[in-house]
C-alpha cells in the first residue's frame, strides 16, 4: 500500500492528473482515494486553478468566517476536471435547501423585484443553521447591505470571469455566484450567456 501511495504521489510531482485520480481509483478503497485526494491532489488542484488565468478564485476568495470556500466546500470532494463553458442564465439552477429552483424562482432574485422579507427570510434560514449563535438580526442587516452593494457594482460594471468567477457543478446547479447570477437575470434575462467555471465531480455509484 505504501508503495502505491508514493506512485500517487509521483504522478502528482509529474503533473499527470488525469492518470493520479484513475490510478486512485483502481489502487485504493473508496475512503483510501479520498485520502490521498485530499491530502496530495487537492493542494495541487487548489495552486493550478488559483494560477489560472482565465478565471478567478485568488487566496482572498473566503466566505465570512474567513474559511476557504474553495478548498472546504467546492473542491472538498474529489474533482475529474474543470472548464470554462459558456451557458446561458435560464440554464443555471440553484439548490435551495432540498430541491433544485431556477433562478427566478429563489428569494434571491425576487428581493431585486422587491420582496425584501422572502429574502430575509432565506437569509435568516442560513444564518440560524450556520451561525447560531450569533446575532442574526445584525447578520441579515449586513447581508443585505453587502447584496445592495453587488447589485450596483454588477450594475454599473458587468461581470467578468477574470475577476471573479461563477460556479457551477456539471448540472449547471450553482456552486458560488447565485446573487450575481440573479442580478444578471434581472438585467439581461434567461437567454443572456455568460462565461462560468464548470466543475465536473468524479462520481461513484
Amino acid at each position: 500500500m505504501k508503495e502505491k501511495f508514493l506512485k500517487a504521489k509521483q504522478l502528482i510531482r509529474e503533473k499527470k492528473y488525469k492518470e493520479f485520480l484513475v490510478k486512485t481509483v483502481m489502487f485504493f478503497p473508496h475512503h483510501i482515494f479520498l485520502k490521498c485526494y485530499r491530502l496530495v491532489g487537492r493542494p495541487l488542484l487548489l495552486r493550478r486553478m488559483r494560477n489560472d488565468s482565465r478565471f478567478y478564485v485568488g487566496d482572498t476568495w473566503l466566505n465570512n468566517d474567513g474559511n476557504d470556500m474553495l478548498k472546504n466546500y467546492i473542491i472538498s470532494q474529489p474533482v475529474r476536471k474543470y472548464e470554462i463553458d459558456t451557458i446561458k442564465l435560464g440554464d443555471i439552477n440553484i439548490q435551495l435547501q432540498d430541491k433544485k429552483s431556477s433562478l427566478c424562482d429563489s428569494p434571491i432574485y425576487t428581493y431585486i423585484r422587491g420582496d425584501e422579507e422572502s429574502y430575509r427570510a432565506f437569509s435568516r434560514k442560513c444564518f440560524e443553521y450556520w451561525h447560531p449563535d450569533e446575532d442574526i438580526h445584525a447578520l441579515i442587516d449586513r447581508d443585505v447591505a453587502r447584496y445592495n452593494d453587488t447589485i450596483r457594482r454588477i450594475t454599473n460594471d458587468g461581470y467578468d470571469i477574470r475577476k471573479g468567477a461563477i460556479i457551477v457543478d456539471d448540472h449547471n446547479v450553482l456552486l458560488d455566484g447565485a446573487h450575481r447570477s440573479c442580478v444578471l437575470m434581472s438585467l439581461f434575462g434567461p437567454e443572456y450567456e455568460i462565461s462560468v467555471l464548470k466543475i465536473y465531480y468524479m462520481r461513484w455509484l
